[in-house]
């Protein structure tokens, strides 16, 4: 190939593309704040609203049935009005929603709420995804993708420190309204910062998605079998993030704030596992991706079934690391 072409299909690296980046993942930080405060801040609401844990874990469940579900519209709708006034809404909905079920006075009024919030949240990940392929080239995406989606758990550890001690000074319904007071105000924040890319950056990359419009088509049922995995391991990460506080309580004899604080152990080793998976998948395994997938499902079983067996008399310093093992994997 010439110069001449090469330089035609180099593309060019805006600097800005970095403080773009920053700001998705912040995004995604503010928004996983309030989502992850459901279950954070289960051991302070759970005996006052009267709920079992079953109705505990339908709060989260309707907030990811919501955010599911509407996935497919939002993505349409971030198609066609951007990234900037997606977000906005979608930060503003969260925000709005999660003050509202900060003073639920039933299980109904905050299973409406939350369901509601998780409406809002889910215009967060496809407009993230289109400005993520938007900004960045082909060969810096999947770091750019794995550093933006490392915010859910980081919102998560936002969460897991920062609600507990909230409560301590505003009580539960203050701290799960700050953290949508918070969503409500950084909805203007990012409005405010966000900036579309420049046109040669847009033309570059049509260029290069016309390239891999002429490739062999994907063979999707090559991925039905991973997909499928991942929905199962899916479903194990919101059974452990969504009981492990109310576990810590009522097993191990926790106080609920030093239970809501553990799960930010648990939230910090997946965001480890953000990155540490990708790397050693592209870098051990030599991209056997399937490999990782059963190393990955078979610590999960491994650490579940070993807080099975944890008591109030297990020592710390066997409960904690196994607590971050499981959010890693």
């Amino acid at each position: 190939m010439s110069v001449k072409l090469l330089h035609e299909f180099a593309p060019r690296r805006d600097p800005f593309r970095w403080t773009i980046l920053a700001l998705i993942s912040v995004s995604h930080i503010i928004g996983a704040a309030a989502q992850y405060g459901i279950n954070t801040l289960a051991p302070f609401y759970q005996h006052e609203l009267e709920l079992s844990r079953a109705q505990v874990g339908l709060f989260f469940s309707a907030f990811y049935l919501a955010m599911t579900g509407a996935s497919f519209g939002t993505g349409w709708l971030a198609d066609r009005f951007g990234v900037r006034q997606t977000t906005f809404y979608g930060h503003l909905s969260v925000g709005i929603c999660t003050v509202a079920a900060a003073f639920s006075p039933s299980f109904e009024f905050g299973c409406v709420s939350f369901f509601l919030a998780g409406l809002g949240y889910s215009f967060l990940n496809p407009a993230s995804t289109i400005g993520v392929m938007a900004w960045f080239s082909a060969d810096e995406r999947a770091t750019a993708m794995g550093t933006k989606q490392t915010g859910v758990p980081g919102g998560g550890v936002l969460a897991a420190v920062l609600a507990p001690s909230l409560v301590l000074i505003i009580g539960w319904r203050g701290a799960l309204a700050a953290l949508g007071v918070i969503n409500f105000l950084f909805a203007f924040i990012f409005s405010s910062r966000w900036r579309d890319p420049p046109n040669d950056i847009v033309e570059h990359a049509e260029r290069a998605e016309e390239k891999t419009a002429n490739q062999d088509s994907l063979n999707l049922w090559a991925l039905l079998p991973v997909s499928c995995a991942t929905a199962i391991y899916l479903i194990g990460q919101m059974v452990l993030i969504t009981y492990v506080p109310l576990y810590l309580k009522d097993a191990m004899g926790f106080s609920p704030y030093w239970a809501s604080q553990a799960l930010a152990l648990t939230q910090a080793g997946a965001m480890v596992g953000r990155i540490g998976w990708g790397v050693a998948s592209d870098r051990m395994f030599g991209g056997k991706r399937k490999v990782v997938l059963i190393i990955i499902g078979l610590l999960s079983a491994v650490s579940i079934a070993a807080l099975s067996f944890m008591s109030g008399a297990s020592s710390y310093y066997l409960l904690l690391p196994i607590l971050f093992v499981a959010g890693v994997s």
